[in-house]
């Protein structure tokens, strides 16, 4: 087992090595920073920015930060749970280097279309005519920059999709050899470990998106703001027509995701099947 864990797996190992650093005095000091963090931030940022909108989305994106902290804290609960005999941590290592290999590769091959597309999308902005609505934000900040922060935009969100869907599969394929470890002593456990994996993707879900608009917004907001006469009223309703990247990127990776990711699974469960017709002698 020990050479399952740090041999073959090192990310839990070091996670393992941390939870048991931790004191239980660190945790809940750990907690009330979760819990009290942006709270205390956004009022120590309202003492030198006045403006509400700026002050809500600051608060949005400490908040985001405080969870993506507390997911940490339920994958760290995940991992310390029992993983079972030597045949059940067999079986887990399998499939996690089969997941994590066609992840790598997967991955890899939307980065390439990834990196296309971004220039598409520069190419494509850059030379396109302006918007009345996009107006006083192009001429502030000038075409070619615009066209970089939304294909930085779509980078970004092509990165918090990615990381998303990778962070739930390395979870998930880790929870489950603890939920059947703990299915055969106690249900409720078993219950709770099942929720907590599943818990732990979704937080990851919605802080990523909320972490990635509130930087995007607040980045462009300031950078407006910089290069702005100091009398202009800065058009807030605006700004969101430069995050359309980021939808774009978000749902670019999603979509080759979902699509690979039925491949892989039909694949896998042909593969199981034709094994166990074999190994039953079926025809």
């Amino acid at each position: 087992m020990e050479y399952s864990i740090k041999n073959k797996d090192p990310i839990t190992f070091y996670f393992l090595q941390m939870s048991n650093k931790l004191t239980e005095s660190e945790m809940n000091r750990l907690n009330y920073l979760i819990i009290l963090g942006p709270f205390i931030l956004t009022i120590i940022s309202s003492l030198f920015i006045s403006t509400k909108i700026i002050l809500v989305l600051l608060w949005i994106l400490f908040f985001s930060i405080s969870m993506l902290i507390y997911s940490l804290k339920i994958l760290l609960r995940i991992l310390n749970k029992d993983t079972g005999n030597e045949r059940m941590i067999e079986i887990s290592d399998a499939i996690r280097e089969g997941s994590e290999g066609f992840f790598m590769t997967q991955y890899s091959a939307i980065f390439k279309l990834s990196i296309i597309f971004g220039i598409v999308i520069f190419i494509f902005y850059l030379g396109r005519n302006i918007t009345a609505g996009e107006d006083y934000i192009t001429m502030t900040l000038g075409k070619t920059l615009t066209s970089f922060f939304i294909v930085c935009s779509f980078f970004l969100g092509a990165f918090c999709s990615a990381f998303a869907g990778y962070s739930g599969m390395w979870v998930s394929v880790r929870a489950n050899i603890r939920v059947a470890s703990s299915a055969m002593k106690c249900y409720n456990e078993a219950l709770c470990t099942c929720f907590d994996g599943g818990l732990f993707a979704s937080i990851i879900n919605i802080s990523l998106a909320l972490f990635g608009i509130s930087v995007n917004f607040l980045f462009i907001y300031f950078s407006i703001y910089l290069r702005s006469n100091s009398g202009d009223e800065i058009p807030y309703e605006k700004i969101p027509l430069l995050l359309v990247g980021f939808s774009f990127g978000a749902s670019f990776v999603a979509m080759f995701a979902q699509l690979g990711g039925g491949i892989y699974t039909k694949a896998a469960d042909v593969g199981a099947d034709l094994i166990g017709k074999i190994e039953m002698g079926i025809a």
